[in-house]
């Protein structure tokens, strides 16, 4: 029943424009919907005129459907080959310490003297890291493990 309301009372409001519209070349009106869900007209001369409640208000929640079927299980894919082995590393580089104190990097006086306070950590670039020292070693061929 608003529905059909709703529809007749627009079909008066189009007919209400196209009369207007007829009769000068006048702007043709607005038309809009208010927050209570009212269709107003506004007029070519600033007059308005509210047609009347063309939205209704929302409906009721349906009932929640039924759960779907469960799928299949899929079979297991086979397995894959094993990869071949990969090749020997090279060596890495020989530390230790001389007879003058200093580190040596395979077998090369780095001029660092070794003593207890020495920790070197290497990242797994091989670069050397100590906070706030500068150290004058450079490791070559450092292996990644």
């Amino acid at each position: 029943m608003k529905k059909l309301f709703a529809l007749l009372l627009s079909v008066v409001c189009l007919g209400m424009a196209l009369f207007a519209a007829g009769c000068a070349p006048a702007e043709q009106p607005k038309f809009s919907v208010n927050a209570e869900g009212e269709l107003i007209c506004v007029f070519a001369d600033g007059t308005t005129q509210n047609l009347g409640k063309v939205r209704g208000e929302d409906g009721k929640d349906g009932a929640d459907g039924e759960n779907g079927k469960d799928g299949l299980n899929g079979k297991d894919g086979a397995d894959g080959k094993n990869g071949k082995d990969g090749q020997d590393g090279e060596d890495g580089s020989k530390i230790t310490i001389g007879e003058n104190g200093h580190w040596y990097i395979d077998g090369e006086d780095t001029f660092y003297i070794a003593d207890e306070r020495d920790v070197i950590e290497v990242d797994m670039s091989g670069e050397a890291y100590v906070e706030n020292q500068p150290l004058p070693i450079q490791f070559r061929n450092v292996p990644q493990t």
